[in-house]
């Protein structure tokens, strides 16, 4: 296989300071359904859905509508996805369809990140030497 470096600068802060948890996944839309189903298997007695916003500082439509689908999952309480989608296409992913970004937010990105459970597996935080990784689970 091949090793890929993936970078967020958000989502890197919020692995670096969640110092008391027991364990971390990363998520999106992508692999939400196997997110749900591995909290499920491993029963754990709290669970956070933590939203990283933009820069750390600001909500994001996604990130937000992420942690209600997958709480909504969880809590067996039906999801409109159809419609967060559709907000989400006049709201803050409204900047995949300008045209003055197509360089670093093509409209194909729009599709592909809620491509919804395009992927059965979660990716877990591990730290090896004080540098942590994401494990395919």
């Amino acid at each position: 296989g091949k090793t890929m470096v993936h970078t967020t600068s958000s989502g890197t802060q919020g692995i670096a300071n969640a110092i008391h948890a027991d364990e971390i996944l990363t998520g999106s839309f992508v692999n939400a359904g196997a997110i749900v189903d591995y909290i499920r298997r491993q029963k754990p007695e709290k669970v956070s859905l933590v939203c990283m916003g933009y820069s750390c500082q600001f909500p994001t439509d996604e990130d937000t509508f992420l942690a209600i689908y997958i709480k909504n999952e969880l809590e067996g309480v039906p999801n409109d996805f159809q419609a967060m989608v559709e907000q989400l296409r006049t709201g803050d992913g409204a900047r995949f369809f300008a045209p003055e970004k197509q360089e670093w937010a093509p409209v194909a990105d729009f599709d592909l990140c809620l491509s919804l459970n395009r992927f059965d597996f979660v990716l877990k935080v591990e730290s090896i030497n004080n540098l942590n990784y994401l494990r395919k689970i």
